[in-house]
């Protein structure tokens, strides 16, 4: 990433957000000879050497402009002892993303490509020129656009009884219907495979390319980390001219048409609909010294989905593709508390609960990288789909917990619980797919997993230290530490149960605030062991994310009761990450996060 810049704006107001990108060099092209291969113990290439192969560059730049608008209407009555509340609401949005993919590659394909992977150390080498229009040419321009119209209605009716019957104190009921529709089109036009005056030729052969390229020079990227070793200035297509969209030069070169081709088969809309009704009765009371108070309730949920897309075939015949995908749901829940006095109380919980699959996930397309390969059997390209059909993520759950409150507003914490989760969402990996238009692709796509469970235990503390004298009476800390042990019917190659994705074993959080007399700091430190990124990965083994820390300073001042300035700076650490497939000697990402300051200043009028 070179560059970047954004703003957002919501309730009617436009909102646009830019981001451009210059690619690394990657090698592309099927090598000729694979001249050495080193292999650890468990069969993982860490350094590999080919011939043959051909580097190349890749400038993208994506503009999007949306506006969204949100409208709500509620009202509130007492009847006796009976309160009804209710709501309608109404929102809509629009976006419109238009994206840029310009590439080049070397000249050279008689190039050497060494790849390394020990340890901390990565390295990728490069022996062919890839600075300088003489030694590149032009390949692919492609263009996007995605146009996405979604609306949402609800409408929620709540009712509370006073009942004030023995132990019981409330009756609550109501319910909430909501409807939502998500339309997606995508538009593109793609240079690849095409024969025209400019691809395939040298770049600086082509006067009409003159200007619209440089050699980009990132030298301090990953600049702090010795043991990081790959190129670091290569020539790139220069992504400002299209950042605002103005990408005619390289249209009017390549031969785009100004109106790009509707794609059927990435254009879909999703229709769900959904109903709740709850109920739920509180209660409070006293068990001979103790007091208790605490509430168990039933929520039933329907949910039904709509997907319309379009499948297209191997001669470009056109058939509509409908699908649906309802289902029903019974979440019993109940919470205890118990106040053994001294400030010191116990919490008990048990919840049935669901989480419903995302739009992205839902999505009816599949979409290709159309660079990634040829679309055959021996050089599939990549493609990343949905499933309509997803069920939900399940859970059943279990909680306890001790907490002791002192001083004021003091506490240490301490939690146990239980997830038994019925069913779970992770990505899977079908090697070698035939799509209906006859691309070959190796196609990530969602599916259900069953039979997972959840157990840990959290400890956290929070003290104030106002009994210091003056300004340093303001001074406190926040602490917590969170073990998270899960377990998936996955497995890996060698039998190891994985974990549920994007959950850490061990996670832990420290803050220290300063809060007076309209004041404030915060400086927070975060930390979260690896994590399953994906249960099928790479060859359709598992990728992980290596630990993560982020250390965060948040600063704030009341000028008056109407004025407050602040500023952020967050990553301090400027965090250096690694994705990895199976084993740590096999990176499939490495990225390196900055620190992003930011200064407001807020108002009260």
């Amino acid at each position: 990433m070179i560059g970047s810049a954004s703003s957002v704006r919501c309730n009617g107001v436009p909102a646009i957000k830019y981001s451009l990108q210059s690619g690394a060099v990657a090698p592309t092209g099927a090598f000729t000879q694979l001249l050495n291969v080193v292999v650890d113990e468990n069969r993982n290439a860490n350094t590999v050497v080919f011939a043959g192969l051909r580097p190349q560059s890749n400038a993208q730049t994506t503009k999007r402009d949306s506006t969204t608008y949100s409208f709500a209407l509620g009202g509130e009555w007492d009847v006796g002892r009976l309160n009804v509340k209710g709501e309608a609401a109404l929102s809509s949005g629009e976006s419109n993303q238009f994206q840029t993919f310009i590439y080049a590659t070397t000249t050279d394909q008689n190039g050497i490509v060494t790849y390394r992977s020990e340890g901390d150390l990565f390295s990728i080498e490069y022996n062919d020129a890839i600075t300088g229009g003489q030694n590149l040419r032009a390949t692919e321009f492609n263009n996007n656009t995605i146009d996405i119209k979604s609306e949402e209605r609800s409408a929620r009716l709540d009712f509370d009884w006073a009942l004030n019957t023995g132990i019981f104190t409330e009756l609550e009921f109501g319910g909430r219907v909501t409807s939502q529709t998500f339309d997606h089109e995508r538009f593109r036009y793609l240079t690849n495979g095409m024969t025209n005056s400019v691809r395939n030729q040298q770049l600086s052969s082509v006067p009409a390319l003159d200007g619209l390229y440089y050699n980009a020079d990132l030298s301090d990227f990953f600049g702090a980390f010795d043991n990081v070793s790959f190129p670091r200035s290569w020539l790139s297509f220069n992504p400002f001219i299209t950042l605002e969209g103005n990408s005619e030069p390289f249209r009017t070169i390549y031969g785009v048409p100004a109106t790009l081709p509707r794609v059927p088969d990435e254009s879909y809309v999703l229709d769900e609909s959904t109903a709740a009704a709850y109920v739920k009765l509180n209660a409070e009371g006293n068990l001979g010294t103790i007091t208790f108070r605490g509430n168990a309730g039933v929520r039933y949920v329907y949910t039904r989905l709509d997907s319309n897309t379009t499948v297209v075939n191997s001669v470009g015949a056109e058939t509509p593709l409908e699908q649906q995908n309802k289902y029903g749901k019974w979440l019993p829940s109940a919470n205890l508390i118990l106040d053994f006095g001294d400030r010191l109380l116990t919490r008990l919980a048990f919840a049935k609960t669901m989480v419903r699959p995302s739009f992205a996930q839902l999505r009816p397309a599949v979409g290709i990288t159309f660079t990634s390969g040829l679309g055959t059997v021996a050089d599939p390209y990549d493609a990343v789909g949905g499933n309509p059909v997803l069920d939900p993520f399940e859970a059943t759950q279990y909680d306890v917990s001790f907490e002791k409150y002192f001083g004021r507003g003091n506490l240490v914490s301490v939690a146990f619980y239980y997830r038994d989760v019925g069913a779970y969402i992770r990505d899977r990996l079908l090697l070698g797919y035939t799509l209906p238009n006859g691309l070959v692709v190796d196609l990530a796509v969602p599916e259900n997993g069953s039979n997972a469970s959840v157990k840990g235990a959290e400890v956290g503390i929070q003290y104030a230290f106002d009994f210091l004298p003056g300004v340093f009476s303001g001074l406190g800390i926040v602490a917590n530490y969170t073990y998270a042990d899960s377990k998936t019917e996955d497995r890996d190659r060698f039998g190891t149960r994985l974990q549920l994705e994007d959950l850490s074993k061990h996670t832990y959080n420290v803050s220290g605030y300063y809060e007076r007399k309209g004041v404030s700091a915060r400086l927070s430190y975060n930390w979260r062991s690896q994590r399953l990124v994906a249960a099928s990965g790479q060859a359709n083994r598992p990728e992980y994310q290596t630990p993560e820390e982020q250390l965060d300073l948040s600063l704030g001042w009341d000028v008056n009761p109407k004025f407050r300035v602040t500023f952020d700076a967050r990553n301090l650490t400027k965090r250096l990450g690694r994705q990895y497939n199976e084993t740590f000697n096999s990176p499939t990402r490495l990225y390196y996060d900055g620190t992003k300051y930011t200064l407001g200043i807020g108002a009260k009028f």
